[in-house]
């Protein structure tokens, strides 16, 4: 079976020329060693006025230790860069296991998320504000929107040249010639290029957006006022998406198999938990806005705090009703568990439980 390959961020860290450059080096340091080592060993260098011969073990020992400092320097960085490649190795291995244990841990958070109830991430989270028998006092809706443009005119262009000759001529029969001449030339004319400015404005009618003011016991008493606004369902989705993204850009992006993991699930994860009721519910107080004050049925709604008195609207009931999902407030909160939850369980895949992250 084929090994799997390895995260472009696994394959960036080795050093597989490294590696090569210290074998080359201690190819060299090598073949100088033996060299002279084998012709000291076998007397080449030996004058013949010596009273006793010396030795071939004595002389390819002398000679070896002569040859180290003609070459020795080359075995010394050889011996490091392979040492440092080979390490980088090691080092590109460990990443590659823990980058795969924790994208498998990760595909089984993301699964988890899949079937996990999309009311879950609407439901009131810890620190939300929740206003209960709320009057409506105003509602407004706001559209996405998209422009679109063009720029068309013309442009008047004016060319022009000139330039000039000289000639030296010399006949046996005509003598000397001396001739020069000028000449210049322009051009005027029109070039299509686009400079008038048109632009169109689109709305989105199924992408509004909530503002809405409501009457509730607050702070400055029991008819206090309270602000609350939810983006678009496309807004939301995006939110969604980008929030998956850049944990997984923390966790190296595509480089690695634990971010493009993610990366891969976040509009699978954005759909799976985009409100559906943001349209429906601003039509629902539009049309209790038009009630007089009295007949206005009670609103409860809760969210996150963003200033004074404001709130994000992540869920509302209308009357006591079923609830309406607005955004998503719990998603950061529970995409963080399943993330933490996925660290702890690739760690303990990991030899000997490490503990260390996935990062370089």
């Amino acid at each position: 079976m084929p090994r799997p390959p390895l995260s472009p961020r696994a394959v960036s860290l080795q050093r597989h020329g490294t590696i090569l450059w210290g074998v080359l080096l201690l190819g060299v340091w090598l073949l100088g060693t033996a060299f002279w080592t084998v012709l000291g060993a076998s007397g080449f260098f030996d004058s013949g006025g010596a009273d006793e011969p010396v030795p071939p073990a004595t002389a390819a020992v002398a000679y070896f230790i002569a040859s180290q400092l003609l070459v020795g320097l080359f075995g010394v960085l050889g011996l490091v860069l392979v040492v440092v490649g080979l390490r980088a190795g090691r080092r590109a291995r460990a990443f590659e296991q823990r980058d795969r244990a924790l994208a498998a841990a990760l595909a089984g958070a993301v699964d988890q998320l899949r079937r996990l109830p999309a009311e879950a991430v609407y439901e009131p989270g810890e620190g939300d504000v929740v206003l209960r028998g709320a009057r409506l006092v105003e509602v407004s809706r706001h559209f996405d929107s998209q422009a679109h443009g063009a720029v068309t005119g013309t442009m008047v262009h004016r060319m022009r040249s000139f330039g000039s000759s000289f000639s030296l001529s010399y006949g046996a029969s005509s003598g000397l010639g001396v001739g020069s001449s000028s000449f210049s030339s322009s051009a005027v004319g029109l070039s299509s290029v686009d400079l008038q400015l048109s632009a169109t404005t689109r709305d989105d009618l199924m992408g509004d957006a909530l503002f809405a003011v409501f009457e509730a016991p607050g702070p400055a008493g029991p008819e206090d006022v309270h602000r609350v606004v939810s983006m678009s369902a496309a807004a939301a989705m995006g939110w969604v998406s980008d929030l998956v993204a850049s944990v997984a850009y923390q966790l190296g992006g595509r480089d690695t198999h634990a971010g493009a993991t993610l990366l891969a699930a976040a509009g699978e994860l954005a759909a799976r938990f985009a409100p559906p009721d943001v349209s429906y519910t601003t039509d629902r107080l539009m049309a209790l806005e038009r009630r007089s004050a009295a007949e206005r049925a009670p609103v409860t709604v809760h969210g996150p705090a963003i200033g004074r008195n404001a709130l994000l609207g992540a869920g509302i009931s209308i009357d006591g009703g079923t609830p309406l999902q607005l955004l998503p407030a719990g998603f950061p909160q529970l995409f963080g568990q399943v993330v933490g939850q996925a660290l702890a369980a690739a760690e303990q895949q990991l030899p000997g439980g490490s503990r260390r992250a996935v990062t370089a």
